[in-house]
């Protein structure tokens, strides 16, 4: 008979923590990837909560919330999981595709190597991000050549031989050629100082022939003509050629009333000598060199560095130096950019400074519950590309319990925390009948709540009140209440001021 007691005695008590399980309900809430809550909401026993709409971020794919809420059985905090995107870094050099890197969002970018050819220098690739955007990027960079290409030529226009000469310096001819009836005799234009692309051919002299062969040469036996001339006939003299630092004066020899075959020589007279000087944005000497006059300057620097400044060229030309002259390298800014970012990503503003300068910052943007306290990094004398985070922390608010128009007790609670309320004091004799004002999240501000008694074994029929209460009175007509300070009440058809 005992053992049959117990059963029923347990099955009551299963059947009736059933029940009041599913009349219970509980603090469901969802929060972005930073902590900040995206919704808040009660759900009751064994039902599902409903997701808010799903967080968008720049450079982040949403993948879901990280714990099932389709049953919910207790209080729950349910936090919304991202993937970074990943997005491409490509390259072009001479606007054709040369290779692409990928990069997460928001990660540091290392740039390639610059690519290699030869007789060509590379600019550098464009001005590229610190850190990988939401979308993909375009760098881009090309080849501009730094060497001359001579091409030797038979007499009938056949190619003999090309080659890539760096500028001022000599090509090396091919092997002589042969041509049947003639003999070789030299080219017709000079390779030994090369200043630009170029064309020289080969000259030849007939071989047994009844008339007589002049042959024009440069100063460095270059053929510059060959003619082939009649008995006592004159010969026609080529183009006065040039050669660098002298003046052409002449030919060695008369080419009038030719009787033998023979050379004839250029001749010049020595040009004088220029001095050309390269200076430094503070002064200092960079480089020297000397031109004769009327020629152009080869061999200036081109690559000249200076902390947080580009070169871009020099103040005066170099072209056709007629006397000693100074010239001064010219620099522009190197420009950054500095991007001020909300918590979430959010561009607040973008900034563009010069090195070592430092950008003022913008006004935070404000939330409710939420106090910025700062910037992730400094950003003080710039000398990169950077992007400055605002940092906030979560305000704490306090929760005041008031009886009978006294303070309690308090709690300190964060915003939008699950309230629990404390223990209300025990009154011999009284029913506490909860604490009036009390929401289910903390907001974000102070919030005082009040406490209710009645005497055991009498109830409390309708509470009704109206504006102000004068004073507060904690025990009247045999029944306890606690008040709010700014309220009257009746309570039983009895009036309590």
């Amino acid at each position: 008979m005992k053992k049959l007691f117990t059963f029923f005695l347990s099955l009551a008590i299963s059947i009736g923590s059933l029940f009041a399980q599913e009349g219970q309900t509980y603090a469901v809430t969802f929060k972005d990837f930073n902590g900040m809550v995206i919704k808040a909401e009660k759900v009751a026993y064994g039902q599902p909560a409903m997701a808010p709409a799903e967080p968008v971020h720049p450079g982040l794919t949403f993948t879901g919330w990280d714990i099932p809420f389709d049953n919910v059985t207790g209080n729950l905090v349910i936090t919304a999981q991202f993937k970074k995107n990943t997005y491409r870094m490509n390259y072009l050099v001479d606007d054709q595709p040369y290779a692409y890197d990928s990069f997460a969002y928001d990660a540091p970018v290392t740039l390639r190597p610059e690519p290699q050819r030869d007789f060509h220098k590379f600019s550098g690739w464009s001005k590229a991000p610190a850190f990988m955007p939401d979308h993909d990027f375009v760098l881009v960079g090309s080849f501009t050549q730094v060497g001359f290409t001579v091409t030797f030529n038979d007499w009938d226009g056949t190619l003999l031989k090309t080659q890539m000469v760096n500028p001022g310096k000599s090509a090396v001819a091919p092997n002589t050629p042969a041509r049947e009836g003639y003999v070789f005799v030299g080219w017709n234009k000079s390779f030994s100082y090369v200043t630009g692309d170029m064309t020289t051919t080969a000259q030849y002299r007939e071989i047994n022939s009844t008339k007589y062969t002049v042959v024009f040469y440069d100063w460095d036996g270059t053929v510059l003509n060959i003619q082939t001339v009649n008995y006592q006939e004159d010969a026609t003299p080529p183009a006065a050629p040039t050669r660098r630092g002298y003046t052409f004066i002449g030919w060695d020899q008369s080419y009038t009333h030719v009787t033998s075959s023979y050379s004839i020589y250029a001749m010049y007279q020595s040009n004088p000598v220029c001095t050309v000087t390269f200076l430094d944005w503070n002064g200092g000497t960079i480089y020297q060199t000397q031109v004769y006059q009327g020629q152009s300057v080869t061999t200036a620097p081109t690559e000249l560095l200076r902390e947080g400044y580009i070169f871009t060229g020099w103040d005066a030309s170099l072209d056709n130096i007629t006397e000693d002259m100074t010239v001064n390298a010219q620099y522009q800014h190197i420009i950054y950019d500095v991007v001020f970012k909300d918590w979430a990503g959010v561009q607040i503003l973008t900034q563009t400074v010069t090195w070592d300068e430092t950008p003022a910052a913008p006004a935070a943007p404000l939330y409710d519950g939420y106090s910025f306290f700062g910037w992730d990094r400094t950003f003080d004398h710039v000398r990169t590309n950077l992007i400055v985070t605002a940092l906030y922390h979560i305000n704490y608010y306090r929760l005041n319990y008031n009886i009978a128009g006294s303070d309690y007790a308090f709690d300190s609670l964060a915003y939008s925390a699950l309230i629990e309320p404390i223990e209300a004091p025990y009154y011999e004799g009284y029913k506490f009948h909860g604490w009036y004002g009390l929401p289910d999240f903390m907001p974000d501000h102070d919030v005082t709540v009040y406490g209710a008694y009645n005497e055991i074994g009498t109830a409390i029929e309708n509470i009704e009140h109206s504006e102000p209460a004068k004073t507060h009175t904690l025990l009247r007509n045999d029944q306890i209440l606690i008040l709010r300070g700014d309220r009257t009440y009746t309570i039983t058809g009895q009036e309590v001021r």
